[in-house]
């Protein structure tokens, strides 16, 4: 058995690979860390298109821009971290 925290931990800081790590929900791991890579590519990259024309985040200031990141990366990322602990424990 997996430790619980361990894989919680793992799987808040990176999103999806928690799972990869249990081998369960593979796929769905695997979408969740991309998805992660490529946002996370979209917020910090100031070239971005998206966000120097204002379309893919509605922030324009880094205060905006760090919310932004907290509200789609951070704060499902713990959550994540949870289920990811939740499910350990299962196992």
């Amino acid at each position: 058995m997996k430790k619980p925290w361990a894989v919680a931990i793992i799987n808040a800081i990176l999103p999806g690979v928690g799972y990869l790590v249990l081998g369960k929900r593979r796929v769905f791991g695997l979408l969740i860390f991309l998805s992660g890579i490529l946002l996370f590519s979209l917020v910090f990259d100031p070239g971005t298109p998206a966000l120097s024309e204002g379309q893919f985040f509605f922030a324009q200031t880094l205060i905006g821009k760090w919310a932004s990141f907290m509200a789609y990366l951070v704060l499902p990322s713990l959550a994540f971290g949870y289920d990811a602990y939740a499910l350990a424990k299962e196992a």
